[in-house]
């Protein structure tokens, strides 16, 4: 997965680039691949126990996520390392397969996917934290 911050980003970085280093960078960096800032928020929200945040929409959500990691950033910046990248992108492929899992199944009528990602993930982030927590004792 690669983070494309700012809107447009992604195709920023092709802007210069020839029609074979477009077609290279494509194949390294395919855009379904790609999230937004809004999306790391969601899926880090969902997993740290902010599932409600989620379902407020993108950008409250986002805005929580911003002042919630925020306020971790001010009490340790070196927590914010290649770990917490890696862990987001994990995440965030947990999320993108709940999503696509949720849509292929029979019972589900095309409404609420994202309430029932969110806290279905939000449970498996609260049983996989137990069954640590359980198993350091």
């Amino acid at each position: 997965m690669v983070l494309g911050g700012a809107r447009g980003q992604y195709a920023d970085a092709q802007s210069k680039l020839t029609l074979a280093e477009q077609r290279r960078f494509k194949a390294e960096h395919p855009k379904p691949r790609m999230f937004l800032k809004t999306d790391l928020a969601k899926f880090e929200n969902v997993w740290d126990d902010h599932p409600k945040w989620v379902n407020l929409g993108s950008q409250k959500n986002f805005a929580r996520y911003a002042a919630r990691i925020g306020s971790e950033w001010e009490k340790s910046s070196d927590s914010f390392n290649e770990f917490y990248f890696k862990r987001a992108v994990a995440r965030g492929l947990i999320f993108r397969a709940a999503e696509r899992i949720v849509s292929a199944q029979s019972w589900y009528n095309g409404g609420y996917r994202a309430n029932i990602v969110a806290y279905t993930l939000a449970v498996l982030s609260d049983i996989t934290k137990r069954k640590r927590n359980a198993s350091t004792f």
